[in-house]
């Protein structure tokens, strides 16, 4: 019997604090107009590539570059890690016979700010013309954002 009595108590307490956080909110003042329950209302960044599409010769020496863009929103302060990844398959055809850098795969961002990183793609020896694509991913800890660069290889 003792232990019933003993569970009773413990619900009776859990009833209890909820009822004092629920009196809590409701004197709480409203949300702004714009609030939206759904929106990403966390401190985050944004990536982007000026400009979106390189045309390159398909020859070896050819080499153009786009500047890579993270901005920070909501002061959001941290390394930003920038990884290239092919987002075709049809790339892979290309991987051997161009070089693509970044000038900084690592980037602090300072809290509201912008930092960029230059990529500049190389045609080391002859490729097939042709459109490709581009991924570079912006990494800081479990936020992950990309964006695509279009790639035209032409005679």
């Amino acid at each position: 019997m003792s232990k019933k009595g003993v569970l009773v108590a413990t619900v009776l307490l859990v009833l209890s604090t909820v009822s004092a956080h629920y009196y809590d909110i409701v004197d709480l003042p409203l949300l702004p107009s714009n609030f939206k329950a759904n929106s990403s209302n966390r401190a985050d960044f944004e990536i982007s590539a000026h400009p979106k599409t390189i045309n390159l010769k398909n020859w070896g020496g050819s080499s153009n570059y786009t500047t890579i863009i993270l901005e920070s929103n909501k002061n959001f302060k941290t390394n930003v890690t920038l990884i290239i990844s092919s987002a075709k398959a049809n790339f892979f055809g290309i991987m051997d016979n161009v070089q693509i850098t970044l000038s900084s795969h690592h980037v602090f961002l300072p809290s509201n700010g912008q930092e960029e990183s230059t990529l500049t793609i190389e045609v080391k020896s002859f490729i097939s013309p042709g459109k490709y694509s581009i991924e570079v991913i912006g990494v800081a800890g479990k936020i992950k954002h990309s964006v695509h660069i279009n790639l035209i290889v032409t005679n």
